[in-house]
């Protein structure tokens, strides 16, 4: 957790109070598909946090944008690169779900339990291709307060618009931002760095065949995003990875659009 996660932990755990508080007290009892009732999530912890500080530990979850073309070590790869000194593990929940399941999920709950992880990678709020429909996010919320109650950062991954519509980037965003505002978690703007580099340079090529999922460029794009919102540090700094199939000045592309949206949309200011 970096200095500036540091200095909002305080902040968050009152607001995590309250949240608990509110939803004890007949808030939105909300639920998933069917109406099934969310779990209930455990309180905010006491005491000495137990995470190691030379360790950066991620659990991922989301549905096939996180699991498609190795993102999640990718994003290892590109953690080991920002902070050599530390210990980086990097781990997916494999279900394939929106955050409203994995919030309805034993085993998933369970994962996040079971292990010390410095931050937790949210993917998967369900959003409105037409932009016309509102779906609720308290799926998010509740795993954003598990997060937290077992010492968690948690990230936001509001992924990249699909291809033929240049508003979604900015919608899904919004939403995610929205959840952010009221819970405290860091949001990685990934899909305005999409729009940004795409925006520079509109031949890139980010996305797989069918416009919606990412190609090895895409994929390598999030993981840049993820991995300076996770740490604070820029990417723009690393040198050139020579194992992937991405050509050196495309990488630095990528890294300056990561960076840049980052320095724009500040992932952990709300």
């Amino acid at each position: 957790m970096h200095n500036k996660q540091r200095r909002h932990w305080a902040t968050r755990i009152v607001l995590m109070v309250l949240v608990a508080g509110l939803s004890a007290c007949g808030g939105s009892s909300g639920g998933g598909a069917g109406g099934e009732p969310i779990p209930p999530v455990t309180q905010p912890p006491s005491g000495p946090s137990p995470l190691d500080p030379n360790t950066i530990s991620v659990l991922m979850m989301g549905n096939s944008h996180t699991a498609s073309v190795n993102l999640p070590d990718t994003l290892a790869m590109v953690l080991q690169a920002l902070v050599p000194e530390k210990t980086i593990r990097v781990e997916r929940i494999q279900q394939i779900a929106f955050l409203y399941q994995h919030a309805q999920s034993s085993e998933v709950l369970s994962a996040i339990d079971s292990q010390t992880w410095s931050h937790i990678v949210l993917q998967a709020q369900r959003v409105s291709v037409s932009h016309t429909q509102v779906y609720s996010t308290e799926g998010a919320e509740v795993l954003i307060r598990r997060a937290y109650s077992n010492y968690a950062q948690p990230v936001l991954f509001p992924e990249w618009g699909i291809q033929s519509d240049p508003t979604d980037g900015q919608y899904i965003h919004n939403i995610h931002k929205g959840i952010a505002e009221k819970s405290g978690a860091c949001v990685a703007p990934v899909g305005l760095a999409w729009d940004w580099a795409i925006g520079v340079d509109p031949s890139i090529a980010l996305y797989a065949p069918d416009g919606n999922h990412a190609n090895v460029t895409g994929t390598l794009l999030a993981a840049f995003v993820l991995a300076e919102s996770i740490t604070g540090e820029s990417v723009d700094l690393l040198s050139t990875f020579h194992t992937l199939d991405v050509p050196a000045n495309v990488q630095a592309l990528l890294k300056q659009a990561a960076s840049e949206t980052v320095a724009q949309y500040p992932p952990c200011d709300y």
